[in-house]
Order: C-alpha cells, then structure tokens, then sequence
C-alpha cells in the first residue's frame, strides 16, 4: 500500500468511547490508547509513500452542517418574531 489516511477524530472518539470494555479513566490513558490503535492501523498497512494524520472537521462535513443547520436557525427565528 502507497498512502494511508487516517481521521483522528474517529480514532480518537473510539478509543474514549470503547464498546468492548469500559473508557480510558484519564485523559491519558486516552491518548495512550489512541497511540498504540494508531501504530497498530501503521503496522497492518504500512504505507511506502504517505501517511496522512486527519485532525478536526473536514470542510465539506462543516460546510454540509452548516447547511443543515440553518433552515433550522431560519424556524427559530420566524417563530420568536411571530409572538408564538
């Protein structure tokens, strides 16, 4: 495999919220556990040419919520506006 592109955001958020067993009791047993899930993706795939580490929202997720969101910001509005 070439390239290996990781989003941090889903690794980090299973390693603090595990199904298996109960969650990291620190913050850094947190990132202990979200190292060693890290380097363990590394060693099965073990890109020759890139790895990419993905960190915070990607624009079009943000773009897409911010859409969803405003037709809902817009009800609110008219509803506090009409008296209701």
């Amino acid at each position: 495999m070439h390239n290996l592109y990781l989003d941090m955001n889903n690794i980090v958020h299973n390693c603090s919220h595990p199904e298996d067993r109960p969650p990291p009791a620190t913050e850094e047993e947190m990132m202990l556990e979200t190292f060693k899930y890290t380097e363990r993706l590394f060693n099965m795939v073990r890109p020759r040419k890139l790895l990419m580490i993905a960190v915070g929202m990607f624009p079009c997720l943000h773009d897409d919520a911010t859409r969803m969101a405003l037709p809902l910001r817009r009800l609110q509005l008219m509803h506090r506006h009409s008296g209701r």
